[in-house]
């Protein structure tokens, strides 16, 4: 999830409580709290950096203590006894481990994969029901911060919408996907295919677009389908498809390649396709063409 969303949920956390510390450090706190985690963006300078790293440890369930008390120390005005209806430092902890666990659910929501599992397994968790960027998530928040900060039960609701939305989205995707699976395996009944997996994603303006991934038996092996569906999961646009990448080759290099096999921990279905001219290797491409003469 963007950073603006992740800052305004934890300003929207902050002002639904009704005994928060009378300092105008509060709701700021709670913001950076919550986007926080993203730190690890400092560490990545490359792409293979940024695969390998972000949303990684600061994202993982077992250092959410660890890091919700380093922000601890950091907000000593939420804690430090001059600060009017002041907390104490286990309940400044208890809120500041809740922002890191906040910012994790709107990180699994989305279909990038988030490593909630480390240090004990580089697993990603997607939960695939909402796009990276969602203005019906994100403009409800702001507009409670900046419209009606002054009223409580209206931050509780806009808290609410964080859980709520994205419930409602990941049923709409296991609808979608059950439509989307029967209509496949009724399409296959007349072609004589097998279709193995299928995936929904939420696309850009998801809900009202979703993008749908299967994998089909082809006569030269696997393939790999994309195709993109409407708000009620019906076709909008004509199928594309490449060949899957054989589980056997996928072993092998990540095998030989960490950042093959990060990449391939991040991708749904891989799949092969035929380098173009401008990025083949200069050396192969001579070859290539004094071969061909």
């Amino acid at each position: 999830m963007d950073p603006i969303t992740h800052a305004a949920s934890g300003a929207v956390a902050m002002l639904s409580l009704p005994n928060r510390p009378a300092t105008r450090w509060a709701v700021p706190l709670a913001a950076i709290a919550s986007a926080s985690p993203d730190i690890d963006v400092a560490l990545c300078h490359t792409p293979l950096e940024f695969l390998l790293l972000h949303r990684g440890i600061t994202h993982s369930l077992a250092a959410a203590p660890l890091l919700g008390l380093l922000l601890t120390l950091l907000a000593r005005p939420l804690w430090k006894s001059a600060t009017p209806g002041h907390w104490s430092f286990l309940k400044v902890w208890l809120f500041m481990i809740g922002m890191v666990l906040l910012h994790i659910w709107l990180d699994i929501i989305t279909t990038y994969g988030t490593m909630i599992y480390l240090p004990f397994s580089h697993e990603r968790v997607r939960l695939n029901a909402v796009y990276i960027i969602d203005l019906l998530l994100t403009l409800p928040l702001l507009w409670a911060v900046l419209r009606w900060r002054a009223k409580r039960g209206l931050m509780r609701l806009a808290l609410a919408w964080v859980f709520v939305y994205p419930a409602l989205c990941i049923s709409l995707n296991a609808w979608h996907t059950a439509q989307t699976q029967d209509r496949l395996t009724a399409e296959a009944q007349t072609t004589g295919q097998t279709v193995r997996q299928v995936v929904l994603l939420p696309d850009a303006f998801g809900p009202l677009f979703w993008r749908a991934l299967y994998e089909t038996d082809g006569p030269d092996g696997r393939i790999v389908h994309s195709q993109g569906l409407n708000a009620l999961g019906q076709p909008r646009t004509a199928p594309s498809s490449h060949r899957a990448a054989p589980p056997e080759l996928l072993a092998e290099l990540a095998r030989q390649s960490v950042a093959a096999d990060a990449f391939f921990n991040f991708t749904l279905l891989p799949v092969i396709s035929p380098l173009a001219d401008d990025f083949t290797p200069v050396e192969a491409h001579a070859a290539a063409e004094a071969h061909a003469t």
